[in-house]
């Protein structure tokens, strides 16, 4: 595939060119007297240069496959576990599908049928000598199935693949009745499209050829892969993915729906591999001497129990634990089934006191543990070691002798989330028709012996998910719609903080889907420099003779609270007392209004249905914004350095200075 390599610029003017061109990934190279050259940088790209020549080679064979640029050289530096790849290939000077779209919509009909055909194509390539799951050759698979669209293991057979969706599917909790399974062992192996997208096809109108770009989604698998891409919403451009879909009128495959639900599981994980090894089984545990050192040392506990019944419905436990240096009495209360408890006596550590308190009138109880108490909780090495990896999940239900449960939720970028949590809370707690925020008890970083982990302990929440309702009672649909929408009402207008910021309350980087990961790259220190940043993607995006896209503009919008993750797993529903509860709150924060209002018009939802039925009724105003948000996200998706060189205020870094360029000057 390497042809004239004198040509070519070398390997190491490659590198150190590359290098310069951190905030522009992938970028156009110009050869004097020659043809310029496409160059793409950044990990795990090995995969896609194997494919992409593949392909390749596959479309020379046939006059009538689409186009693929040539690929010249492709080539890793570094060291396991950081190796970047560099793929250098023939640059398509053709105008991009998205762009004849905008310029011409009369050639819509057109287009779509010159990119179905394409990517058919691509469905019924013949398939290499020894096929394997992903990519040509080496790599991980990148599919929407995964989070993060990336494969976390090089599964050895398809037989390992199914047997990691179905230790997904194990895992959730057995009231749910989870239903789906995966099964690919009567499934043919073919080529799948996972990224089908306008931006990812070049039309010639004089040749009426398609060429295909960006094959980093392309790969071999089961046939439920390629069905997953054409029956699951979850693209950005959701009209141009449904004019392909319907014209390839792809079979629908009885594992997708078990493939999409696992996914549900899979994005909260924080150990996707959920402790297995490329062929699907369980890896072994690492052994824990700590554990068994630490229980050796424990005093032995003597735990008495009396029972007694109160009057009405409440149900009242007298719990004595008395320890070598310590005594704890407390009293619970049971109500409609929800254990709730309100400390209103402390002593000194020798002895704590809690009794229950009922509501009062038209305000429902809320468990009130004072955050900077901890005598009545789980010392912190005690948590961080019922956390310690290997992990398959990043949250856990913790059990207290003789207490309620807690919730425990660890890993990075959370102290924001956490400090958004309290100040919802305490807003809750003035308001009586607020809807229900768990209480945090406690948040703190600590080392769990691999790295440096966050930690959040909060209250445990008893009623059902939303999802589990809808799945259970599918009458209730038209009830917990409502009722979510009022909550996600009282979120958006919540008051503002004394000093709002952009992202979570406090501090930490936002986390909206506009971002690449859904992570701002930056702790933006005001909305101006979000502004900045967006119309410096914007700027690097427009493709060349085309027509300027508008700039975004925050200035004259409020800055308001955000809800981008709405999800029926992120809420909880009580029938008895009409209560919604929200939960996993690290996708709030405070931002002009445009933040509020894309996630209800820009469709990238996994439960499409549920996402619309509340976006129906809430009814949020669209702002002018958000079409060149969505813009710059596909461009900041594609950045090796999604900062594009800017600082938390929205300026350019000064480049650092080149001390080999400084010694041949010197000379």
């Amino acid at each position: 595939m390497t042809s004239n390599r004198s040509s070519l610029p070398t390997r190491n003017e490659i590198i150190v060119l590359c290098g310069s061109k951190e905030d522009t990934n992938p970028f156009k190279y110009e050869v004097y007297g020659a043809p310029p050259l496409f160059i793409k940088f950044g990990f795990d790209l090995m995969g896609e240069a194997e494919t992409h020549k593949y392909l390749y080679e596959q479309s020379v064979r046939n006059p009538n496959a689409p186009r693929l640029p040539t690929v010249y050289d492709s080539f890793e530096i570094g060291h396991i576990g950081f190796r970047r790849g560099f793929i250098v290939m023939e640059d398509t000077e053709a105008p991009t599908v998205e762009y004849w779209l905008k310029k011409k919509p009369d050639m819509a009909e057109l287009l779509y049928d010159k990119v179905a055909e394409a990517v058919r194509w691509v469905l019924n390539c013949p398939l290499p000598p020894e096929p394997r799951f992903g990519p040509v050759g080496c790599g991980p698979a990148r599919h929407a199935a995964f989070p993060d669209c990336t494969a976390p293991l090089e599964f050895d057979s398809t037989d390992a693949l199914q047997r990691y969706f179905n230790v997904a599917l194990s895992r959730f909790p057995k009231q749910w009745a989870i239903t789906e399974t995966v099964d690919f062992s009567n499934e043919e192996i073919c080529f799948y499209h996972g990224n089908i997208e306008p931006s990812n096809f070049h039309y010639d109108p004089e040749t009426q050829k398609v060429t295909i770009i960006n094959p980093q989604d392309v790969g071999m698998g089961p046939k439920s892969f390629a069905s997953y891409q054409f029956h699951m919403d979850y693209h950005t451009d959701r009209e141009f993915h449904r004019a392909i879909a319907t014209r390839i009128d792809y079979p629908r495959t009885k594992s997708i729906d078990g493939m999409d639900r696992a996914f549900s599981y899979l994005v909260m994980c924080s150990d996707e591999t959920l402790g297995l090894d490329k062929s699907g089984h369980r890896r072994p545990k690492p052994s824990s001497d700590s554990k068994r050192i630490a229980a050796a040392s424990r005093p032995r506990d003597r735990i008495v129990y009396i029972g007694q019944i109160a009057e009405n419905y409440y149900s009242i436990l007298h719990q004595f634990e008395a320890t070598v240096n310590r005594i704890w009495f407390i009293k619970m209360l049971r109500v409609r089934g929800a254990l709730r408890l309100r400390e209103i006596v402390s002593a000194r550590d020798s002895a704590r006191v809690y009794q229950l308190v009922a509501p009062p009138s038209g305000r429902r109880l809320r468990m009130m543990g004072s955050p900077d108490n901890h005598s009545s909780l789980p010392t912190r090495k005690a948590i961080v070691d019922a956390c310690a990896p290997p992990k398959d999940t990043n949250v856990l239900k913790y059990e207290v002798d003789g207490g309620q449960p807690l919730f425990i939720k660890f890993g990075s970028n959370l102290e924001g989330g956490a400090e958004t949590q309290k100040y919802l809370y305490e807003q809750s707690l003035l308001n009586a028709n607020a809807p229900r925020v768990p209480a945090v008890y406690d948040t703190f970083e600590a080392d769990n012996g691999y790295y440096r982990e966050a930690y959040i302990v909060m209250e445990y929440i008893e009623a059902p998910t939303v999802e589990e309702w809808l799945n259970k009672e599918p009458d209730m649909a038209e009830l917990l719609c409502d009722e979510v929408a009022e909550a996600v009402r009282w979120i958006l207008n919540c008051p503002l903080p004394a000093e709002p910021r952009f992202g979570p309350v406090g501090r930490g980087p936002a986390q909206h889907r506009v971002f690449a990961d859904h992570v701002a790259p930056l702790e933006f220190d005001s909305v101006d420099a979000v502004q900045r940043y967006f119309n410096a993607a914007l700027n690097r995006f427009t493709p060349r003779g085309a027509t300027p896209i508008p700039p975004v503009d925050f200035s004259n919008e409020e800055v308001c609270f955000y809800h981008c993750d709405i999800r029926p797993a992120n809420f909880h529903f009580d029938p008895e007392t009409q209560e919604v509860t929200i939960v996993d709150l690290q996708s709030i924060g405070m931002g002009p209004k445009s933040f509020a209002s894309y996630p209800f018009h820009v469709e990238h939802h996994v439960d499409y249905q549920f996402h619309r039925a509340i976006a129906t009724r809430i009814d949020y105003p669209p702002t002018e914004n958000i079409d060149g948000m969505g813009r710059a996200s596909i461009y900041l998706i594609m950045c090796g350095n999604r900062t594009l060189g800017l600082d938390k205020s929205g300026h350019r870094r000064p480049k650092p200075l080149d001390k080999s360029k400084m010694r041949v000057a010197a000379k």
